[in-house]
């Protein structure tokens, strides 16, 4: 039998209670039932996503389950003028609304806000204060990876977000926040709490890097050209973790990334986490951590991982590699991938 949610946490202004495990990106019609049979009811995706497949996935599973109970955000992608006008994101909101199978959006995001300008974007608030008086939308949001500062050079994660909050729009943001770099997330969700913003989170699991190499060697398959390379230059942090890992007695790093999404669920200002539920494994693991926290010893691994082997991941959205860059190189997007 699948685990249930425990823990539902007021989203911000909103006044919605949503799980504090919440779903990103469903990966099948399947998967995605069982997920809010487990007690699920946050589901975020994208326009963007599968070319919006992904959105009819989430309508084929919604539309005969009940809607009330649910909290459906999607986002639009604004930037590079891919969206020339209030007139044009309505008429995408309206595809996404179609494509989702519903008669309302809980939460219509801009995706990936790039700078401060981006954050005043007229289109896209003039667009939403249509869809709020139509009632198409419920509330408004944005996600935020780092500038594209080969782009837009705009300011940091941190300028980027507290713009947001300061501009009092947005009623939800959406970030990333993990126990390598959890500074800048910590001052992000204390204004978003001052302000009555909620908060959704990602890039929470900073530590499956390590599995990649581990996986394939264990199955016993060949490295290829490039892989091998890699793993040519990281044998020595490989070497560290696995003696990280005898030092912890764990078999797997399964452990590990538990601690980490509790990192997150043990701050108690933070909404929900966004998991891609891949498959039901995938359920047991993250529903099964709904209501959990950090315990000491759990504390104590994250915070010698993060000392000993924490340069071995870069921290999303920080762009002090781009600004260092005189040709403005995506570092951090190319980083992402």
């Amino acid at each position: 039998m699948l685990p249930k949610i425990r823990d539902y946490r007021r989203l911000g202004r909103t006044g919605a209670l949503v799980s504090d495990i919440g779903s990103g990106v469903p990966y099948s019609e399947s998967v995605l039932r069982a997920v809010i049979d487990s007690g699920v009811n946050f589901i975020e995706t994208s326009e963007t996503y599968d070319n919006g497949r992904n959105e009819i996935l989430i309508g084929n599973v919604t539309r005969n389950t009940d809607r009330e109970k649910l909290f459906i955000t999607t986002k639009i992608n604004t930037t590079l003028g891919l969206a020339d006008s209030p007139d044009d994101i309505v008429r995408r909101a309206e595809e996404s609304l179609r494509r989702l199978d519903t008669h309302y959006i809980d939460l219509y995001m801009m995706h990936q806000a790039q700078s401060i300008v981006r954050v005043a974007d007229r289109n896209f608030h003039r667009a939403c204060d249509r869809l709020e008086k139509d009632g198409r939308i419920k509330f408004r949001g944005l996600s935020c990876h780092g500038t594209f500062w080969w782009q837009e050079q705009g300011g940091t994660i941190e300028e980027i977000l507290m713009a947001a909050i300061e501009d009092g729009r947005y009623d939800v943001l959406f970030f990333p926040y993990n126990f390598l770099d959890p500074e800048m997330g910590e001052r992000v969700l204390e204004a978003c709490k001052s302000n009555d913003v909620g908060t959704m989170i990602m890039k929470s699991n900073p530590v499956n890097v390590f599995e990649n190499y581990e996986n394939i060697i264990k199955r016993g398959e060949k490295l290829g050209l490039f892989e091998q390379k890699d793993y040519e230059r990281k044998r020595v942090q490989l070497e560290k973790a696995r003696d990280f890992f005898r030092k912890y007695q764990m078999t797997d790093i399964n452990e590990l990334k538990k601690g980490a999404y509790q990192f997150i669920l043990s701050n108690r200002n933070v909404g929900t986490i966004c998991c891609r539920f891949r498959n039901f494994t995938d359920i047991e693991m993250y529903v099964g951590l709904s209501g959990t926290n950090l315990d000491r010893l759990t504390s104590t691994m994250l915070n010698d991982f993060r000392e000993n082997l924490g340069s071995f991941n870069c921290r999303i959205g920080c762009n002090k590699c781009e600004q260092s860059c005189p040709q403005h190189l995506p570092v951090n997007t190319i980083m992402r991938y």
